[in-house]
């Protein structure tokens, strides 16, 4: 359940009020479905106690509020799937790239020539670097700007992708093996994915997403000619 919809269902159940009979019965189960269903199921007016008999009352009128949004949700993902899979299929094929992030990266995309640059694209997105340096060190830093729905899409398939991505995790290590900080290794990373993402959307052609030549490894390099634009 999510943390909006469970947080008066916490706060009732662990009140001072007069409840360690129920959050010694059921409190185990307090991030568990079992406890929906058990408190939506529950019959309030059996109980003698009219304190406890209110806070049944409400408890089980939150958890069928909370049951029922999640129905709602898994019926709003299945259609933004559906709905994505038709409009932009080769973004669901990509690495760490799920539903809900491509039905944001085609919303903040919108349609061919709304856009005119993959440049434009990281910019809109806050993904593309700013001259930061000082002195003699040369460095740049993330945009704070633009549109931060669509940022924090990238940033949910950057964080999947460092978890289960082999070329995602070596690119970074080879980085940080190179002197960057983390920090700036994600902040590269991220304005390659806004520029191949923006290509895919662009062209609709086939992704080139892993053998382009500042993902690949040393030896991988003369297979990855995808020209810069």
């Amino acid at each position: 359940m999510s943390r909006a919809a469970s947080h008066p269902l916490r706060v009732t159940l662990r009140c001072p009020s007069g409840l360690p009979f129920l959050e010694a019965k059921i409190g185990s189960l307090l991030t568990q479905a079992p406890l929906l269903r058990r408190l939506a199921a529950t019959r309030p007016q059996t109980r003698r106690d009219p304190e406890l008999r209110g806070s049944l009352l409400a408890l089980r009128s939150i958890a069928r509020r909370v049951l029922q949004l999640q129905a709602e949700e898994r019926e709003l993902g299945r259609q933004i799937e559906a709905l994505t899979r038709k409009l932009a299929p080769q973004l669901l094929d990509q690495p760490g790239v799920g539903p809900h992030a491509a039905a944001q990266l085609v919303l903040s995309w919108s349609h061919p020539g709304r856009i005119r640059s993959e440049a434009a694209f990281a910019r809109l997105a806050g993904a593309a670097a700013i001259p930061a340096s000082s002195g003699q060190a040369v460095r740049h830093r993330l945009d704070r700007s633009g549109d931060r729905k669509l940022n924090r899409a990238l940033h949910l398939i950057l964080v999947t992708r460092k978890r289960a991505h082999p070329q995602t995790i070596a690119y970074i290590e080879r980085r940080i093996h190179e002197g960057k900080t983390r920090r700036e290794a994600n902040r590269c990373l991220k304005r390659y994915l806004a520029r191949s993402l923006y290509r895919l959307l662009d062209t609709g052609g086939q992704s080139r997403l892993d053998k382009h030549r500042s993902i690949a490894g040393p030896g991988e390099r003369h297979a990855a000619e995808v020209p810069r634009a």
